[in-house]
């Protein structure tokens, strides 16, 4: 992965169904992939953010914490643990938000390897076995 821009992909599923997809190639190139997680759990951080109020306004509740799926477990800990590294300082502000966003109480991160996380699906090329 090192070197290059990495794919983010986001879907809001509400009832099982998607309410919301973004796929995006990211900005900015990505030295690990600790760094490439980060910035997509800040990207859905911000697609939650937009989303939650206007479910809490249609059902009339405050909605629980939204579990996002992510399959790094270095991205997992820098989000959650509130320290800062030298290694995070390129992407300080992307994590900065999610875990703000966590502490918050809006999300949560749920560590599910990648071949079981239904959300790296939008992020890996299809390969052709002809």
């Amino acid at each position: 992965h090192k070197g290059c821009k990495a794919v983010t992909c986001v879907s809001v599923l509400m009832n099982g169904a998607v309410v919301h997809h973004v796929s995006r190639r990211q900005s900015t190139v990505s030295m690990t992939s600790t760094e490439a997680e980060v910035k997509a759990a800040a990207m859905a951080a911000e697609v939650i953010a937009s989303v939650v109020p206007l479910w809490s306004e249609i059902a009339g509740a405050m909605h629980p914490p939204v579990r996002v799926c992510i399959d790094n477990k270095g991205a997992k800990k820098q989000c959650e643990s509130g320290t800062d590294t030298v290694a995070s300082a390129p992407y300080l502000r992307c994590k900065s938000y999610c875990e703000s966003k966590i502490y918050e109480g809006l999300l949560w991160l749920d560590l599910v390897p990648g071949e079981q996380n239904g959300a790296d699906m939008g992020t890996k090329q299809i390969r052709d076995t002809s």
